[in-house]
Protein backbone atom coordinates (compact mmCIF):
# COMPACT_ATOMS: atom_id res chain seq x y z
CA UNK A 1 0.00 0.00 0.00
CA UNK A 2 0.94 3.51 -1.05
CA UNK A 3 1.15 6.17 1.61
CA UNK A 4 0.87 9.23 1.06
CA UNK A 5 3.09 12.45 2.35
CA UNK A 6 1.40 15.65 4.36
CA UNK A 7 3.22 18.39 5.57
CA UNK A 8 2.02 19.95 8.23
CA UNK A 9 2.56 23.58 9.84
CA UNK A 10 1.69 23.87 13.57
CA UNK A 11 1.49 26.38 16.24
CA UNK A 12 4.49 26.40 18.34
CA UNK A 13 2.55 25.32 21.29
CA UNK A 14 -0.48 22.96 19.80
CA UNK A 15 -0.27 19.92 22.00
CA UNK A 16 -3.29 18.55 19.71
CA UNK A 17 -2.38 18.67 15.91
CA UNK A 18 -0.15 16.05 15.79
CA UNK A 19 -2.68 13.36 17.63
CA UNK A 20 -5.82 14.71 15.97
CA UNK A 21 -4.26 14.20 12.35
CA UNK A 22 -2.56 10.69 13.17
CA UNK A 23 -6.08 9.32 13.79
CA UNK A 24 -7.26 11.22 10.93
CA UNK A 25 -4.57 10.09 8.32
CA UNK A 26 -4.85 6.72 10.46
CA UNK A 27 -2.56 4.12 7.78
CA UNK A 28 -3.44 6.17 4.50
CA UNK A 29 -0.59 8.79 5.80
CA UNK A 30 2.71 9.84 7.53
CA UNK A 31 2.95 13.24 8.86
CA UNK A 32 5.88 15.53 8.96
CA UNK A 33 5.75 18.89 11.43
CA UNK A 34 7.43 22.08 11.19
CA UNK A 35 6.44 24.52 14.59
CA UNK A 36 5.79 27.90 13.29
CA UNK A 37 8.15 30.57 15.29
CA UNK A 38 7.70 32.12 18.70
CA UNK A 39 7.01 35.21 18.39
CA UNK A 40 8.58 37.30 20.95
CA UNK A 41 5.75 40.34 21.05
CA UNK A 42 3.43 39.25 23.79
CA UNK A 43 0.08 40.79 21.12
CA UNK A 44 -2.24 38.28 20.35
CA UNK A 45 -2.76 40.36 16.97
CA UNK A 46 0.99 40.45 16.56
CA UNK A 47 1.57 36.82 17.06
CA UNK A 48 -1.62 35.90 14.85
CA UNK A 49 -0.12 38.35 11.92
CA UNK A 50 3.46 36.74 12.60
CA UNK A 51 2.09 33.42 11.61
CA UNK A 52 0.32 34.45 8.61
CA UNK A 53 3.75 36.22 7.48
CA UNK A 54 5.46 32.96 8.11
CA UNK A 55 3.68 30.90 6.17
CA UNK A 56 5.26 31.32 3.00
CA UNK A 57 8.84 30.56 3.86
CA UNK A 58 7.05 27.52 6.61
CA UNK A 59 6.15 26.24 3.16
CA UNK A 60 10.02 25.76 2.42
CA UNK A 61 10.71 24.23 6.05
CA UNK A 62 10.58 20.98 4.52
CA UNK A 63 13.45 21.45 1.94
CA UNK A 64 13.51 18.36 -0.28
CA UNK A 65 11.47 16.16 1.46
CA UNK A 66 9.11 14.81 -1.04
CA UNK A 67 5.42 15.96 0.10
CA UNK A 68 1.74 15.03 -1.55
CA UNK A 69 0.43 17.94 0.62
CA UNK A 70 0.62 20.47 2.84
CA UNK A 71 -1.45 22.04 5.80
CA UNK A 72 -1.52 25.01 8.40
CA UNK A 73 -3.02 23.20 11.31
CA UNK A 74 -3.80 26.74 12.38
CA UNK A 75 -7.12 28.69 12.61
CA UNK A 76 -6.75 31.21 14.63
CA UNK A 77 -4.29 33.70 11.96
CA UNK A 78 -6.48 32.65 8.71
CA UNK A 79 -9.87 34.56 10.73
CA UNK A 80 -7.43 37.78 10.31
CA UNK A 81 -7.59 37.24 6.33
CA UNK A 82 -11.26 36.15 5.62
CA UNK A 83 -12.11 33.53 3.51
CA UNK A 84 -10.85 35.03 -0.05
CA UNK A 85 -7.11 36.44 0.83
CA UNK A 86 -6.74 32.70 2.96
CA UNK A 87 -7.85 30.99 -0.02
CA UNK A 88 -5.55 33.20 -2.68
CA UNK A 89 -2.78 32.87 -0.31
CA UNK A 90 -3.05 29.68 -0.64
CA UNK A 91 -3.55 29.47 -4.69
CA UNK A 92 -0.44 31.47 -4.53
CA UNK A 93 1.81 29.34 -2.58
CA UNK A 94 0.61 26.09 -4.35
CA UNK A 95 1.24 27.83 -7.64
CA UNK A 96 4.68 29.02 -6.13
CA UNK A 97 5.34 25.31 -4.41
CA UNK A 98 3.78 23.04 -7.11
CA UNK A 99 2.53 21.46 -3.76
CA UNK A 100 -1.24 21.24 -2.88
CA UNK A 101 -1.32 23.60 0.11
CA UNK A 102 -4.34 24.25 2.50
CA UNK A 103 -5.31 26.25 5.45
CA UNK A 104 -7.30 24.04 8.14
CA UNK A 105 -10.01 26.99 7.50
CA UNK A 106 -9.88 25.99 3.60
CA UNK A 107 -9.39 22.79 4.59
CA UNK A 108 -12.53 23.25 6.82
CA UNK A 109 -14.63 24.76 3.96
CA UNK A 110 -13.71 22.32 1.47
CA UNK A 111 -14.60 19.55 3.97
CA UNK A 112 -18.37 21.16 4.45
CA UNK A 113 -18.71 22.04 0.98
CA UNK A 114 -18.40 18.69 -0.31
CA UNK A 115 -20.34 16.99 2.61
CA UNK A 116 -23.32 19.34 1.53
CA UNK A 117 -23.30 21.38 5.48
CA UNK A 118 -24.06 24.83 5.33
CA UNK A 119 -24.87 25.23 8.74
CA UNK A 120 -22.29 25.16 11.83
CA UNK A 121 -22.42 25.52 14.99
CA UNK A 122 -19.55 27.58 16.50
CA UNK A 123 -17.51 26.54 19.21
CA UNK A 124 -14.52 28.67 20.27
CA UNK A 125 -12.20 28.48 22.86
CA UNK A 126 -10.79 31.72 21.73
CA UNK A 127 -10.97 35.27 23.09
CA UNK A 128 -14.30 36.84 22.56
CA UNK A 129 -12.49 38.63 19.74
CA UNK A 130 -11.34 36.15 17.88
CA UNK A 131 -14.38 34.88 18.08
CA UNK A 132 -16.51 37.23 16.68
CA UNK A 133 -13.26 37.29 13.25
CA UNK A 134 -14.51 33.38 13.43
CA UNK A 135 -18.03 33.79 13.16
CA UNK A 136 -17.30 36.44 10.47
CA UNK A 137 -14.82 33.87 8.47
CA UNK A 138 -17.71 31.39 8.25
CA UNK A 139 -20.61 33.98 7.45
CA UNK A 140 -18.57 35.67 4.65
CA UNK A 141 -17.34 32.17 3.77
CA UNK A 142 -21.31 31.72 3.24
CA UNK A 143 -21.64 29.33 6.20
CA UNK A 144 -24.61 29.71 8.12
CA UNK A 145 -23.67 29.99 11.98
CA UNK A 146 -26.30 28.86 13.69
CA UNK A 147 -25.35 29.21 17.39
CA UNK A 148 -22.09 30.58 18.92
CA UNK A 149 -20.54 29.06 21.66
CA UNK A 150 -17.61 30.50 23.67
CA UNK A 151 -16.00 28.24 25.78
CA UNK A 152 -13.06 29.15 28.47
CA UNK A 153 -10.47 27.15 30.04
CA UNK A 154 -10.39 28.01 33.54
CA UNK A 155 -9.75 31.10 34.10
CA UNK A 156 -9.32 32.52 30.60
CA UNK A 157 -8.97 31.50 26.90
CA UNK A 158 -7.02 29.10 25.74
CA UNK A 159 -7.22 27.26 23.02
CA UNK A 160 -4.76 24.66 24.30
CA UNK A 161 -5.97 24.22 28.17
CA UNK A 162 -9.73 23.32 26.99
CA UNK A 163 -10.20 20.31 28.59
CA UNK A 164 -14.08 18.36 28.51
CA UNK A 165 -13.79 18.11 32.03
CA UNK A 166 -12.02 21.61 32.26
CA UNK A 167 -14.30 23.76 29.90
CA UNK A 168 -16.25 26.37 31.41
CA UNK A 169 -19.11 26.02 28.90
CA UNK A 170 -21.84 28.93 29.85
CA UNK A 171 -24.23 27.73 27.65
CA UNK A 172 -24.56 24.34 25.74
CA UNK A 173 -25.22 23.14 22.38
CA UNK A 174 -28.99 23.77 21.58
CA UNK A 175 -28.87 27.42 23.39
CA UNK A 176 -27.08 30.80 22.27
CA UNK A 177 -24.42 31.09 24.22
CA UNK A 178 -23.55 34.65 23.60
Amino acid sequence: MSRGRVGVIVAPENPSAEPELTRLFGSRADMYVARLPICPRPSLTDRLESYNAALPAMARAFGGLRLDALVMACTEPRYLLGPDEDRRQCTELTTATKLPIASATLATHEALDHLGVSDIVLVSPYEPWVTDLAERFWKTAGVTVTQVVQIRAGDGYSSYAVTPRGADLPGRVGRAAR
